[in-house]
């Protein structure tokens, strides 16, 4: 299995490859920016996105979507239903920020909690996890013991719940009920800044607590 996380644009989102390089196919998850640097990743590796897969819907974790679905148009653009309008307000969002972007592609398929996407043998499974917004989704890659958590889970952090959707309420609970529940030993990969393990977040977490 191939795997690769960076950072890209100016909010520094941690973009994910988990790929399989028998077949070629791969899951991107949060593909924030600067398409170009993806691309050439994609490309040095030998892979192509199946799945375009977003956490959430804040511009931060998906300005470069539009530019590999371009280049990818087999690849399927997966977001969860209840951040549709968020991602239909593309353009709210960038001026909120003093950024100019371009409209989002259309997703191709909402993503449902325990759906299985897959590119090759890679498997990931979906777990919604509302509360940094209302469509705030996980993928748990089991035999690979990860979990990208998007802006749910951070290390020693949480995600913000002051902005549109948000509940801190619902992101405590999505975090003890979905992610507290996985194995200890797995990896998590934030939305943003150094990875952590669900072990380590369940006795260090300050915010949410086993």
């Amino acid at each position: 299995m191939y795997l690769e996380t960076f950072a890209v644009g100016a909010f520094r989102c941690n973009c994910t490859i988990v790929g399989d390089p028998a077949t070629g196919k791969a899951i991107v998850v949060d593909p924030g920016d600067e398409a170009a640097g993806i691309l050439a990743r994609l490309e040095e590796a030998g892979l192509e996105p199946a799945i375009l897969f977003h956490t959430h819907a804040h511009l931060d974790h998906y300005m470069a979507t539009r530019r590999l679905k371009e280049r990818f148009p087999a690849a399927r653009v997966v977001l969860h239903e209840a951040d549709m309008p968020l991602w239909e307000a593309t353009q709210v969002q960038a001026r909120m920020f003093g950024f100019q972007v371009e409209d989002p592609c259309r997703p191709d398929m909402h993503a449902g909690h325990g759906e299985r996407l897959e590119a090759g043998s890679v498997t990931g499974t979906v777990l919604h996890t509302p509360g940094h917004t209302p469509g705030s989704c996980c993928l748990h890659v089991s035999e690979a013991d990860l979990v990208c958590a998007g802006d749910t889970l951070f290390r020693r952090s949480v995600g913000r719940t002051d902005l549109w959707g948000g509940s801190a309420q619902t992101l405590a609970r999505s975090i003890r009920n979905t992610l507290y529940a996985l194995p200890g030993k797995t990896r998590v990969i934030a939305g943003h800044g150094p990875a952590t393990t669900i072990g380590e977040e369940q006795v260090a977490n300050p915010f949410v607590s086993a």
